[in-house]
């Protein structure tokens, strides 16, 4: 019988040593004999063995065959019972010098040299029950599941890796990934930690560690941790792009242009990289270049839905409504993850143009997949302009449950007490406004007509006397 710690890792399929040699186990259809299975070693050579032959004799022979010819300081560990030891010898030896020394014992294998010596290999490291370097099936589907956006399911997978292999540090890496496309950092960052204690050098750890500082807004140690990426991996894209990306965010942009720069040269068709250099190109004002990189990263990815919305608004700012408002269509029929934002791009583009209605149905499908202070807070300024003021109560109560520091939203909801002829309702809002901000001037314009509503002539003109020396000062401080 084949033991179950055996039979679990053949289960998974494929073999990663840590001198980066990769085995494939593949069951041989051609074959009648029950246990025989098909070896490729990255696809250099192809040999055969036989799973049965392990049962005779405790398991030993073959593999104890096997190390006689190919080095003596790894049978010796073999004859101790060191199976690691030896595993880890025949790891690091010469993959020809292993196969040539072997060649006579195992005559099914002499033509397929290289594989032959993966496949010695590989026997002792099942025979030592180690898992630690082995990426079975759950890792592999974890990745994949990853990549699917499930990460609550990767996640759940790579708990179990880790448990049964706590020195694992790829099931680390990879998990620390699915939380960052999660966007839960600090536990990105613990795996990260963790994988780094394991294996320092490994640029993929510390370029997951800068993903999720970035995410936190932590953009010094995320372009520290780029750079460190970078020193042990210079041909490291992702880790090029990352730091040119964290460089723009702290004002950095001709650095960060020159790391997306470096990013596209290692990738040409790395879709990211050109929005990133769009992102530095917007902050250094070149209008013509960011468009263009926009541009090439909806070319490579056609469903680059946050590549169609940012390119929007930057037509946007160059009074180009029309091409504006279809990236923002398009962004919403592409991208159902960011669509958000294109409407409210779009809604407010259509505020802007007085489409108040179309304003109000975009903002509407912003609340339903991401309902925030700021979507309620606008919605209510539409419907305000379309005269719906109880709906504009409604949607800046909202707002303000959300955010009870928005002095704009109690004003909003102060003009429209105003309008719905609640005078002392829309005094108190004001008053919070002013608390919250005291130099709001429309607040107190608002709170000067509901005193003159309530008869309170002195309070009314002390606000708008208030209100006139606000906006005299704003106008002087833009001169």
């Amino acid at each position: 019988m084949i033991p179950g710690n055996i039979s679990q890792l053949l289960a998974a399929s494929t073999f990663r040593f840590d001198s980066g040699m990769e085995l494939k186990l593949i069951r041989d259809k051609k074959s009648i004999r029950p246990g025989k299975f098909s070896c490729n070693y990255d696809g250099v050579g192809y040999a055969k063995f036989i799973l049965v032959a392990w049962q005779m004799d405790g398991w030993q022979p073959l593999p104890h065959r096997a190390l006689i010819a190919g080095d003596k300081n790894a049978t010796r560990m073999m004859r101790l019972g060191k199976v690691l030891e030896a595993a880890s010898t025949m790891d690091s030896m010469s993959t020809k010098k292993i196969a040539r020394k072997s060649r006579m014992f195992i005559p099914p294998m002499s033509r397929h040299s290289t594989s032959t010596a993966a496949t010695v290999v590989c026997i002792c490291w099942l025979l030592s029950g180690c898992t630690a370097s082995v990426l079975d099936s759950q890792k592999q589907q974890a990745t994949t599941l990853a990549k699917q956006a499930k990460y609550n399911e990767a996640t759940a997978l790579l708990d179990k890796v880790v448990k049964d292999n706590p020195k694992d540090s790829e099931a680390y890496s990879i998990r620390a990934g699915a939380y960052a496309r999660a966007g839960q950092f600090e536990k990105s960052i613990a795996d990260s930690n963790q994988a780094i204690a394991l294996n320092p050098n490994a640029d993929v750890n510390f370029y997951n560690r800068a993903v999720a500082y970035f995410g936190l807004g932590q953009f010094v140690k995320s372009i520290e941790d780029s750079s460190k990426a970078i020193s042990l991996n210079p041909k490291n894209a992702m880790a090029f792009r990352n730091r040119g990306a964290a460089y723009s965010q702290t004002g950095q942009y001709t650095k960060g242009v020159d790391d997306c720069t470096q990013a596209i040269a290692l990738n040409p068709s790395y879709s990211e990289a050109f929005f990133n250099r769009a992102l530095a190109f917007g902050g250094l004002g070149q209008y013509k270049d960011e468009v263009d990189d926009y541009s090439r990263a909806v070319a490579l990815d056609p469903k680059y839905g946050m590549a169609y919305n940012n390119r929007g608004s930057a037509f946007l700012k160059h009074g180009d409504v029309q091409k504006a408002m279809a990236d923002w269509s398009k962004a919403i029929e592409v991208d159902s993850h960011h669509m958000w934002r294109s409407y409210a791009n779009r809604a407010s583009a259509y505020a802007n143009l007085g489409q108040f209605q179309k304003a109000v149905n975009d903002f509407t499908s912003e609340i339903a997949i991401n309902p925030n202070a700021d979507a309620y807070y606008y919605r209510g300024v539409a419907f305000s302009a379309l005269g719906q003021y109880q709906k504009t109560i409604d949607d800046c109560t909202k707002s303000i449950s959300i955010n009870p520091k928005s002095a704009r939203s109690y004003s909003t909801r102060a003009f429209a007490y105003l309008k719905s002829a609640k005078y002392q309702n829309a005094v108190n809002d004001c008053s919070k406004a002013i608390s919250l901000d005291p130099s709001y001037a429309k607040a107190y314009a608002n709170r000067a007509d509901a005193y003159q509503m309530l008869g309170k002539v002195a309070l009314a003109r002390k606000d708008r006397i208030k209100k006139t020396f606000l906006l005299f000062t704003t106008q002087a401080r833009s001169m």
